[in-house]
């Protein structure tokens, strides 16, 4: 059986502190808080269709808080999913990603992970608090707060084109459309849910970076 790497396990009560925070109803302002930014020309369709999820070392799997929102309920599609560190599973594609959030974005810290949620899937309602990147780059007693945001970008990046039944809605303004590579700067300040309905599994990557020149 797969184990998760513990090494990004979140710090100490930080899942429960999460979700007693996301439990709490947060009304949407039906505003738009993302908007296109980039789109990136690597082969994602080849690099999919090539893709074993059976060989992905055991050290880059961990559990993001998408699924931990679901601990207790072990039977939620989400658990057949995998949540999957992009840079320590290496290969062609951690090296893509890492150039371009270096040589494109400027960012000094990064990281990135992808998500491969089966059908059925879906995330609470939530807004993101950037545990993990924050941990793995040393950063989590030093941005708290407001600067969380200030500081911090989010981009997701769908895998596939879009697809019948996939959904991302933030703040009550869906992402209409998209292609694979597009990349969507997103607001994680506000609530957003996804959901992997339809036919087809749903596979996504999400970017988060910061500049040296926004340290706090």
């Amino acid at each position: 059986m797969t184990q998760e790497n513990e090494n990004f396990e979140h710090i100490p009560n930080y899942v429960s502190w999460l979700n007693a925070h996301n439990e709490k109803i947060h009304e949407p302002t039906y505003t738009q808080h993302w908007r296109l930014v980039d789109h990136m020309d690597f082969d994602f369709k080849g690099w999919l269709d090539n893709f074993d999820i059976e060989k992905v070392p055991e050290e880059a799997i961990y559990k993001s808080a998408l699924t931990n929102y679901f601990r207790d309920h072990p039977d939620h599609p989400i658990h057949q999913g995998r949540d999957i560190d992009i840079r320590t599973m290496g290969g062609p594609l951690a090296d893509y990603l890492v150039d371009r959030m270096k040589n494109v974005y400027g960012w000094d810290y990064m990281d990135c992970s992808i998500f491969f949620h089966p059908i059925g899937a879906v995330s609470k309602p939530h807004i993101d608090f950037h545990g993990k990147f924050r941990q793995v780059n040393g950063l989590t007693d030093r941005l708290q707060g407001d600067d969380i945001y200030k500081h911090i970008k989010r981009y997701w990046l769908p895998v596939q084109d879009k697809l019948f039944g996939h959904m991302f809605d933030i703040d009550g303004v869906p992402i209409p459309s998209w292609n694979s590579g597009d990349v969507f700067h997103v607001d994680t300040y506000v609530t957003h849910v996804g959901a992997t309905l339809g036919y087809i599994p749903r596979v996504f990557i999400t970017l988060t970076g910061m500049k040296e020149t926004d340290e706090v």
